[in-house]
Order: C-alpha cells, then sequence, then structure tokens
C-alpha cells in the first residue's frame, strides 16, 4: 500500500508538533513520534555511517520551464553534499531557503554543493517557489517521490549531509532559525575533513 507522502509528512508534522511539548531535542522528537505508533521504526532516514543511496533526477530549470539535464548523487563525488528534501506547502522549508542560499553563495568554493529535491506533485509549484526564494543552487525534481523511500524521510525538511566519498555524516529533521547554527556546524566540519 502506498501512502501519499503529502499525508504521511502531515502526520508526521502535526505528530511532531505534540511532541515537541513533551520533548525538547529534535532527535528525541522524531523518536517520541515513532515511539507512539505514528511511524514504524524503519520509517526513519538513513543514518550517520550508512552509505548514501545514488539517485538520478531531472534538474529544475526555470529557463526552460520545467526540467533539463539530470544529475546523480554520484556526480558530486568528491564533493560535501547538503541533501535537502523540501516541497513548496512546507512552511519551514520557505524559512530554510535563504540560508541554503546564503550556504551555498559563502561555501561552494570550499567544496559545499547543495542538492535540493522537490517533492511537490506539479513542477510548476517547485518552479514558482525557486523563483520566488531566489534560490541559485541545484534544485533536483522527485514528482514520483522515489526519493523519500530510498532514504526513509520522514517529514519536510529533511537535510542529509554526506561526505566526499558518499557516506551520510548526519541527518536533520525540521528547520528553525535555531538550527543555523548546528548545521554550519556540521558542514564545515565535514568540508573540514580531507578525506
Amino acid at each position: 500500500m502506498r501512502i501519499k507522502l503529502s499525508t504521511l509528512c502531515a502526520g508526521a508534522a502535526t505528530a511532531a508538533r505534540q511532541a515537541q511539548g513533551m520533548v525538547k531535542k529534535p532527535a528525541l522528537t522524531l523518536l517520541a513520534v515513532v515511539g507512539m505508533g505514528l511511524l514504524p521504526a524503519s520509517a526513519m532516514a538513513v543514518s550517520a555511517g550508512d552509505p548514501a543511496p545514488d539517485f538520478r533526477l531531472p534538474v529544475l530549470s526555470s529557463k526552460t520551464g520545467g526540467t533539463k539535464a539530470e544529475q546523480s548523487l554520484q556526480d558530486h563525488r568528491g564533493q560535501v553534499v547538503y541533501l535537502d528534501f523540501w516541497a513548496s506547502w512546507c512552511a519551514p522549508c520557505r524559512k530554510s531557503m535563504p540560508f541554503m542560499e546564503a550556504l551555498h553563495q559563502e561555501l561552494a568554493s570550499e567544496g559545499l554543493r547543495i542538492l535540493a529535491v522537490n517533492l511537490d506533485d506539479e513542477q510548476a509549484l517547485a518552479l514558482k517557489f525557486v523563483e520566488r526564494y531566489g534560490v541559485t543552487y541545484t534544485n533536483l525534481f522527485d514528482g514520483m517521490a522515489t526519493l523519500p523511500e530510498m532514504y526513509k524521510v520522514m517529514g519536510m525538511p529533511t537535510a542529509v549531509l554526506i561526505d566526499r566519498k558518499g557516506v551520510v555524516r548526519w541527518v536533520h529533521a525540521g528547520f528553525s532559525s535555531k538550527d543555523e547554527a548546528e548545521i554550519r556546524q556540521q558542514i564545515e566540519a565535514v568540508l573540514a575533513d580531507p578525506s
């Protein structure tokens, strides 16, 4: 049985908001959501130390009015990749876009590649969102929502930090301005690691 991703994310977001009243740490909130039986334990994201599953998706492009060439994770081997799952209906995603754009502008020359994976049903919604926020980093389109299953994404946004060898180093669910320092610290630590 296939559950529509927006339904899953809406349920997880509601449960997470309820759980945050009980638990203040994001990782514990995630465990509380799973612990409440709203999501199976297998729904948790990939973990640090796991090899990042490779994929190939079309790149969103406002210049062509849709998608153009495809990119894979393998195309970015040797770079540090911040893989961000988002959707136009996701309120925290709106807040994270300017922050990620600033990171892209500042750290791309040091080897950071931001790959944002849009999970909207319609490309037009994703393109409008990207244009509205002036995003210049790479946005990929996954209208069939195949990657969330591969990466076991449970909510929006979810970010997966992948090192130069293709190994997951850190997973972060949700976004608020309070998360910015930790996200930057995690990225800079992986960028500083020459391996």
